[in-house]
Formats: C-alpha cells, structure tokens, sequence
C-alpha cells in the first residue's frame, strides 16, 4: 500500500564544506582519503559525483569513495550511497543495497537517511511497501526537526495510513513543520480548518495558512485561496483577488485553476472578456482532462467566441465533459436537444442527460426533469414525478421551480391541492423576482 496524495523527495545530502579549493588542496584531499580518513573520502565521492575540482565527471568513483566512507561508519556517505542506489544515479539501480546503507545511515540518527528510507518504505518501489515502517522513520526525523518528515507524518495520520487516524497528532505534525515555513504543511492546516477536519471550522485561519503558502507558490495553496475569494468564505468576496490566484496557480500548470481562468475570461468576471485567453486556458486544462474545460470549449463552440460558430462542435465537447459527470455539461446537452433551432429534437435524449444532472442534486437539471415529467416529454407524463423534482429543485432556491410547484400545489396536481403551500412557493419565486409568480400570486383564488 503507498502513501496516497503526497509527494516524496529523495534528500540527498551534498557537501556542506568548502567546495573550492584549490588544486594543491585536491591532492591532499586524495592522499588523505587513500590513508582511510572518511571524512575525506566522503569529499571526494561528492567531488567525483558533481565533476567539481578539476575532476573529471565519475559516479563510479563516487560509489567508490563513498563505499570506503560508509565501511568506516560515515552516516552522510551511508545516505549518499542509498540515493545513488535508489534511483539509479550513475551507477546500476539496487533497491536492496539502497535499504542497507540508508538504515544504516537512519540507526547513526542521519535525519536524511532516516527521511529516505521512510519514503523508501512508503514507495513500495523494489521492495514491499511497509507504511508502518514508514511512520517509524518519519516520526525519528520530524523529532530531529525534519520539515518534510514532519509534514508528511502529518499527512499519514490525517488519512489513516500506516498509523491509526487521528487529526489532533496530524495538526500537531503539521504545526511544526509550518512554523519551519514548510508550504504543504501550511496548505494541509489550511484544508483542515476550511473543512473542519479535527478543529472546529475557522475559514479565516484557513484562508491565512493559504496565503503563508501560496505566498511560497504553492499551487494547490494558490487555487484554495482564490476559492476562498471566490465564495467570500473567510475573506470579503473579491472577484479580481480570485482572478489573480487563480492565475498564480494556473501559470503553475493547476488544471482546476486554468479551468476557472477560461471561465472567467469567457464571462468576462473580474476581467475583460476575452475569447481568446479563454481558449488557450481551456486548451492547457483540457490537456490535463478537465472535464469543467471542456464544458467551457462547448460554451466557447456554440457562442461563436474565439471559435467559428459550431453547434456541433459545441455538442462534441459538451458531450465529453458530460460522460464525465459535468452536470452543466449535460444540462446543455439537455438544453440543446429540446430547444435549439440547428438540432434535431430528442425528447428521450435530453431526459437522460436532464437525469444525470438532477442526480446529482443539481437545481436546474432537477427543474428541467420536473418540466419533462409534467410535459410527457421523453418519458410518460407524471405529475407526481414531477412534484417531487421541483421540490427538490425548489428547496436549494431554483425560481422557476418554485413557481410550478406553487402551480401544482394551486392545480392539486401530482399532490393534493393546496392554496396556503400554493401561495408559500409563488411568494418565494416572486421574491426572486419571477414575473410568472407575481401573475400566479394575483389570480390566486382566496381560501
């Protein structure tokens, strides 16, 4: 089992001493080393590795030196050999002699050996993966104050992986690597706040842990930030502050981010609207299989805005975004097939996709299944059917809906009549200022 939703970088310790002496300095270095000093034959090995000094480019000899290191007991060179081991860094990929030195390193208290072979164990890569060994290693370097050991620590008892799930010892982990300005550690508190995951749901401290990390560029910290400005959740609602995170985290390749980008450029939201910026942000989330992208190249296809007028194209992408589950996808597909003056009427086919929609409790598919069933239109004409979609439609707001289930209510269609819930539904839609519920209201006939 690996380590699900983290990202693991192999430490490799380089060489904190001076790297530029001269090349008298070279040849003590190399008689030292001959003699058994392990300090400089872990120099060396580094030196070779990197082709500094005058030395010719060579991870033989690197593996050489260090080896020579790592027999006398040279935690850094044990750690070294693991790396180079481990992704087969010049010399051939060893998993198992990676697993050797590493611990043997790790068991000398090397923070970054005791880093790597946790994420060794957690990467199942050449050996079993063993995520409880993992937790092991991390929790010795996050004691020693490793940022990233901490934060992923963090992360597995946040999931429950390869340690018993608990929010309080992840929010502990966290806070420790962030106050080390560790980014990932400071977006996770960030969703852990937003969500209230194991604290009580404070958006603003959330929307305050996005901005420490997105401030580093975080990409995914950028995108929940321009969420959070977005919804006005913890933060005064700003289109533009969105705007501009979106973008932070868009240029840094976020596809939910670019998809947002092409939205907004095609609406014209907080920015001027722009057709063609709209495309190519469409374009970049759609290479990453955005199915949101995809609804938005449909909208760009059959608006004619950067694009030449194509309502079949329009419906190749819709299409594609819906078999995805896109719901607005699939209520234009609907939209389309019902009501569109370039394609063939599909009652049956605009109910499915009318279906998919209200299924998954969104408003408008829910309204337009309610007006297929009261219609008859791609499905036998029910009224109760229809009830019971507007209601549900009606319940999360949706005008329309409010205003044929005060129709229903007023007719005894579907359900029993009733002029007070008649009246309740119109009034609602009439606050929304639907013009057919202020007619519905005035004509009401008097309990």
């Amino acid at each position: 089992m690996r380590l699900a939703a983290t990202v693991f970088c192999f430490v490799f310790l380089l060489f904190s001493g001076a790297t530029t002496a001269r090349a008298e300095d070279m040849t003590a270095l190399k008689a030292q080393a001959e003699q058994g000093d392990a300090s400089a034959q872990y120099r060396l090995g580094y030196y070779y590795l990197k082709g500094l000094e005058g030395l010719t480019q060579d991870a033989k000899q690197a593996e050489e030196w260090w080896s020579k290191a790592a027999e006398q007991g040279n935690a850094d060179a044990q750690n070294n050999l693991g790396y180079i081991y481990s992704n087969g860094k010049g010399v051939e990929k060893d998993v198992t002699k990676a697993e050797k030195w590493y611990r043997k390193a790790a068991e000398q208290g090397n923070v970054n050996g005791q880093y790597n072979l946790a994420l060794l164990y957690a990467s199942g890569d050449g050996i079993p993966a063993n995520l409880e060994e993992t937790a092991k290693w991390l929790r010795a370097a996050g004691e020693q104050g490793h940022a990233e050991g901490q934060y992923t620590l963090g992360e597995m008892y946040r999931r429950g992986q390869g340690v018993s799930q608990d929010y309080k010892e992840a929010i502990g982990w966290f806070n420790l690597a962030a106050k080390q300005e560790q980014p990932d550690a400071q977006n996770a508190l960030g969703e852990m706040y937003r969500d209230g995951e194991g604290v009580a749901q404070y958006a603003k401290q959330a929307s305050e842990w996005f901005q420490k990390a997105g401030n580093q560029g975080h990409v995914v910290a950028e995108y929940n930030l321009a969420m959070m400005y977005k919804d006005g959740n913890g933060v005064m609602q700003s289109n533009t502050d969105a705007w501009e995170w979106f973008l932070k985290a868009g240029e840094g390749g976020h596809a939910e981010s670019q998809y947002y980008l092409s939205l907004y450029f095609a609406r014209g939201i907080a920015v001027q609207a722009d057709p063609e910026e709209a495309l190519k942000w469409a374009k970049r989330s759609i290479a990453q299989g955005n199915a949101k992208a995809e609804y938005v190249m449909g909208v760009l296809h059959e608006d004619g805005q950067g694009v030449k007028p194509s309502v079949e194209e329009a419906i190749t992408w819709y299409r594609k975004s819906a078999e995805k589950g896109h719901a607005e996808a699939q209520i234009s597909l609907g939209r389309l097939y019902t009501r569109h003056s370039q394609v063939k009427r599909d009652f049956a086919e605009a109910f499915k996709w009318y279906q998919m929609a209200a299924e998954q409790e969104n408003p408008e598919g829910q309204y337009n299944l309610g007006v297929m069933y009261a219609g008859g239109n791609g499905v036998k004409k029910d009224f109760k059917e229809a009830f019971d979609w507007y209601r549900r439609a009606a319940a999360q707001g949706h005008a329309m809906a409010q205003y044929s289930l005060g129709y229903l209510f007023e007719k005894g269609e579907g359900t029993q009549r009733d002029l007070v819930e008649a009246k309740k539904w119109y009034t609602k839609a009439d606050e929304q200022g639907e013009p057919k519920a202020r007619r519905a209201l005035a004509n009401l006939p008097s309990q």
